[in-house]
């Protein structure tokens, strides 16, 4: 389980969230995913941000200890921060826990 959910964080971008629908309090799963890659896929397209795909870093595997890598999870965390804020702000309440993939 826990490479499996490790894995999962290097390949997608994705949010979990149970969201209580207003009407009869009753909670929804939605996956969300957002635009950009995840670290194995990223090909450096953000300003400032270096490439992590071993693909276009000529490395025969990821390097998630890598300052490239490192910089760009800090980036999709934020992403993902104000990408949650932002829904919480539209539905005016919590969304209380979520799952976090990166």
């Amino acid at each position: 389980m826990k490479i499996f959910i490790y894995l999962t964080l290097i390949i997608s971008n994705l949010l979990l969230a149970n969201i209580s629908t207003a009407e009869n309090g009753s909670k929804e799963m939605y996956i969300i995913k957002l635009n950009q890659e995840g670290m194995v896929h990223y090909k450096g397209e953000i300003n400032g941000l270096r490439a992590t795909s071993p693909l276009v870093t000529g490395a025969k595997k990821l390097d998630t200890k890598s300052n490239a890598s490192i910089a760009y999870l800090q980036f999709l965390q934020d992403d993902l921060l104000q990408f949650k804020t932002t829904i919480e702000s539209t539905l005016n309440r919590d969304l209380g826990k979520t799952l976090d993939y990166y």
